[in-house]
């Protein structure tokens, strides 16, 4: 990338042009060191409104869609930070922040109030996304239990369905031996009642028979 000269890095910034006219104009180190100072200070902007919507949980993919920073577009040392420039940017994002550029190490320890602030919000970035992710992987295991519970409910239904089905077909199984069972006594009581009345007329017929045996055997004497 092109070296970029201080009116360039100063429109760029917002920082007014050096004063015309009579007024005599700020030393160009004191200017260069203003313009590299809001530089950073639009940097740590962006980090803290990123903090800002991590706390209102803002979801990543729901800040993607509106064009802001997501946490992969964010540095995650002061190294990072120092090598942060809008042009890496992704177009939806570059398009919606003023821009900004490289600064060397040197450049921000220069600034001790800002080189603080760079340490703290990349820590308080560090700490959001670890709970993010904890509460992540937390809901990812709750949906896999709920999945889990699911499954599980899925086979007992199925499971009871089956078993009812068993036991209405035992059911009619059972219920058509009965029947036939029944069915087998009724006819074995009537043969029974049946045999019986032969059994009677046997016995009355052979009461008869010896009755006119004695008959006969007298009248022969």
């Amino acid at each position: 990338m092109a070296t970029r000269s201080s009116d360039e890095l100063t429109r760029s910034v917002g920082l007014p042009r050096a004063p015309q006219g009579r007024r005599p104009a700020p030393s160009i180190a004191a200017h260069n060191a203003e313009v590299a100072r809001r530089n950073i200070a639009a940097k740590l902007d962006l980090l803290a409104d990123y903090l800002s919507r991590a706390a209102g949980g803002l979801q990543a993919a729901d800040a993607s869609s509106h064009g802001a920073l997501t946490l992969e577009d964010l540095p995650r040392s002061p190294r990072q930070f120092n090598g942060w420039e809008s042009v890496a940017l992704r177009q939806e994002v570059r398009s919606r922040v003023i821009p900004f550029f490289k600064n060397s190490n040197a450049t921000l320890k220069k600034h001790e109030d800002l080189h603080v602030l760079v340490i703290e919000r990349i820590r308080a970035i560090g700490q959001s996304n670890a709970q993010a992710s904890a509460k992540e992987q937390s809901r990812a295991a709750l949906l896999r239990k709920i999945a889990l519970a699911n499954r599980l409910r899925q086979i007992a239904e199925k499971e009871l369905i089956r078993a009812r089905r068993a036991v209405s077909t035992e059911r009619a199984k059972t219920e058509a031996l009965e029947a036939v069972v029944a069915s087998t006594a009724a006819k074995a009581k009537e043969q029974v009642k049946e045999l019986h009345g032969e059994i009677a007329a046997l016995k009355r017929e052979n009461t008869r028979l010896s009755a006119l045996a004695k008959r006969t055997t007298l009248k022969a004497v």
